[in-house]
């Protein structure tokens, strides 16, 4: 059940992202005050989180978060496409590390500097995330009047 649920939740979260973003076009790089996050660098965190989380998953053990590595990979995917492609790589690293996990490890609890999470409650933030950045990049929407 967790299994199925993460995939569904995390596919469509990412789907979202994806369509939202390829609906701004050449506008997904537009950065509100030119001081806020444009779509392209919220999707390409996505994409980065979705594989820290699967090789936690894969690892068993606490997602590593590298804030320096999250940033070169925004640098280097700059563009929609490269957003895209980012996020839907991200997307499906996490899928098959969630098909992988033994269904035994879900409710193993994780000590994070803000406190204790299992598994599922792991995953369960990375469909969180995308779906605070769908709210984020409709908003962006609104505000360029797509």
């Amino acid at each position: 059940m967790q299994r199925e649920l993460l995939t569904a939740l995390i596919q469509k979260s990412s789907d979202a992202l994806a369509k939202l973003t390829t609906e701004l076009g050449e506008k997904a790089t537009w950065q509100p005050l030119d001081k806020g996050r444009s779509a392209v660098d919220q999707c390409v965190e996505c994409g980065y989180l979705s594989k820290v989380m699967a090789k936690a998953l894969s690892a068993q053990g606490q997602p590593e978060f590298d804030r320096d590595k999250m940033n070169a990979l925004k640098a280097e995917n700059n563009t929609p496409e490269g957003a895209l492609n980012v996020l839907a790589v991200g997307r499906d690293i996490l899928l098959t590390a969630i098909a992988d996990f033994p269904a035994e490890s879900w409710d193993i609890k994780q000590t994070l500097p803000w406190g204790e999470f299992s598994f599922f409650e792991l995953g369960m933030f990375i469909y969180w995330n995308n779906t605070y950045h769908e709210g984020q990049i409709s908003y962006i929407q609104t505000l360029i009047g797509e």
